[in-house]
């Protein structure tokens, strides 16, 4: 019985220390491509080894607790950079050029059409298209205008 073990784990062994090698290979082509083609001079093979077996830990609740933070706080950023982005590159005067059109153009499809049926979907068509730059007006619209206080109106008497 100890022999049929021992030819086993023999053969275990030889595997395991193929995998090492094959593992090590990879590491190493890894660290190469990385400061060769990416522009990661400071990558090497111990860097590639040492993020391998952080990924291998398992991470305690406080840790998982920062990475869902963290990775709320970045979506939530990215979000309001990206309609910042948007809203800012329509300007105020060509959205109330395009929404004033549309209602134009609405006007002109009740006007033409009798059937009311008929020209009542294709408004509501337009509306649906066009509701996107509706909305980023509105927002623009919004951001400008302050309302103001009633302290504004009062005088201190001094």
């Amino acid at each position: 019985m100890r022999s049929a073990w021992s030819s086993i784990l023999s053969r275990h062994r030889r595997q395991q220390l193929d995998s090492c090698v094959h593992v090590q290979t990879v590491v190493e082509e890894i660290a190469e491509l990385g400061a060769k083609k990416l522009g990661f001079e400071d990558l090497d093979a111990a860097n590639v080894q040492e993020m391998l077996a952080s990924h291998t830990e398992e991470l305690s609740n406080d840790d998982l607790l920062n990475l869902e933070q963290q990775n709320a706080s970045e979506e939530a950023q990215d979000e309001e950079l990206l309609d910042n982005n948007e809203t800012d590159e329509l300007p105020l005067k060509g959205l109330e050029e395009i929404l004033s059109m549309v209602e134009t153009l609405k006007e002109k499809v009740i006007d033409i059409d009798s059937n009311i049926h008929r020209s009542m979907q294709v408004t509501r068509a337009i509306d649906d298209a066009f509701f996107t730059y509706k909305h980023v007006y509105e927002e623009k619209t919004k951001a400008k205008s302050v309302q103001t206080s009633l302290f504004k109106f009062f005088r201190n008497k001094d």
